[in-house]
């Protein structure tokens, strides 16, 4: 079912708007994402890309760099301004210096690098389900936390209360057939700012990570649309067993 969705992707991303990447299994805090199409913000991703600023895809690292984002901070105020201990911090810095995301001042004080900045401009989360909409239901209202806008894709056509509660909590719902095609039944409420900001930085982050391990960059923006894909190509004749055994 993932491959299917992941291709009917224009279908469930915002009119008018191109995406750059469909990344599968993408954490959240309090659920994991089947999946979430993004738009990068092409400027900032470049200036990074420049500088070698790899993603940052550990949240207190990505907590730590917010933190000190044009000022320098110790190692103890970094981790007293995240609620960790020093040494989960300093764990974390280590991985934020690796990236070239940290700069280094002097023993035990650092600075986010000034070329680092969040590079997600959109994001759609999708939760797949067969059929118990409710389940998918619950896992979307935790996804809408961070993305700005959030489907339910189901195999099944769920009854018509399905569509009211969608409606009520803003989220979007379709059926997906196995021919790929999806019956679009509510549209979600597209949400400016996510409700929690720093999760929606580390979706980001990790939906960056996949794409450039598959080959996306700077470079390669504006390549026509289906976005490149975390997934894997779909064998031949499969796609059908994979929305039957989803």
């Amino acid at each position: 079912m993932t491959y299917l969705a992941a291709a009917a992707c224009p279908s469930w991303w915002p009119r008018g708007l191109k995406h750059d990447f469909v990344a599968a299994e993408i954490v959240g805090p309090d659920a994991v994402a089947d999946l979430v199409g993004i738009r990068f913000d092409q400027r900032r991703l470049a200036t990074r890309e420049a500088e070698g600023i790899s993603p940052i895809i550990d949240a207190l690292a990505l907590q730590a760099l917010v933190a000190c984002r044009g000022r320098v901070m110790s190692t103890q105020e970094l981790a007293d301004a995240c609620h960790v201990t020093a040494s989960g911090m300093r764990r974390a810095l280590a991985l934020a210096v690796e990236a070239n995301a940290m700069i280094r001042h002097g023993r035990g004080r650092y600075a986010c690098h000034p070329a680092w900045a969040p590079v997600g401009a959109r994001m759609v989360a999708v939760e797949l389900k067969l059929d118990n909409w409710r389940a998918a239901f619950q896992q979307g209202i935790a996804y809408s936390r961070w993305a700005n806008a959030t489907w339910v894709v189901l195999g099944k056509a769920p009854p018509a209360e399905a569509q009211a509660e969608a409606a009520w909590e803003g989220l979007g719902l379709a059926v997906l057939n196995t021919n790929g095609r999806i019956k679009r039944l509510a549209r979600p409420r597209p949400v400016r700012r996510p409700v929690v900001p720093w999760a929606a930085l580390w979706a980001s982050e990790q939906a960056l990570a996949r794409a450039m391990r598959a080959g996306y960059g700077a470079e390669t923006a504006g390549v026509a649309a289906p976005a490149i894909t975390a997934l894997p190509a779909t064998p031949a004749g499969a796609a059908a067993a994979n929305l039957r055994s989803a």
